[in-house]
């Protein structure tokens, strides 16, 4: 969605990838973004994410993932110049209370010592 400066835009998917005809790993993710064109020549964006990975045949290797990122775009005037984007990201990735308890137990760590 396009308004004055300022696109937005959400994004929701859905997959699933399968190794030699069985179901390895079932993804769902959810994201959005805001771009702000701050003048003819600067736009600058923020971006969020989160996907759910989940593996049906080894649920010990599940997992959150949240991302987040900045990024800046100059464009400058020139014949031989398109633009130089910038941007920067940081994400997360959080173990499953499941994966957790089988990684305390494989490793005798107490699972409140383990568990953020």
């Amino acid at each position: 969605m396009i308004k004055d400066k300022d696109l937005y835009r959400a994004t929701f998917s859905l997959s699933t990838l399968d190794v030699d005809y069985n179901r390895f790993r079932d993804t769902a993710s959810v994201g959005g973004e805001w771009h702000r064109q701050v003048d003819e020549f600067n736009t600058g964006s923020v971006f969020l994410q989160y996907a759910r990975l989940q593996y049906p045949s080894s649920p010990v290797r599940d997992a959150d993932f949240y991302g987040a990122g900045v990024g800046w775009r100059r464009a400058y005037v020139a014949a031989d110049a398109a633009g130089v984007p910038g941007a920067g990201a940081a994400r997360q990735e959080k173990m499953t209370p499941h994966r957790c308890a089988t990684i305390c137990r494989a490793t005798s760590t107490p699972c409140a010592a383990a568990w953020p």
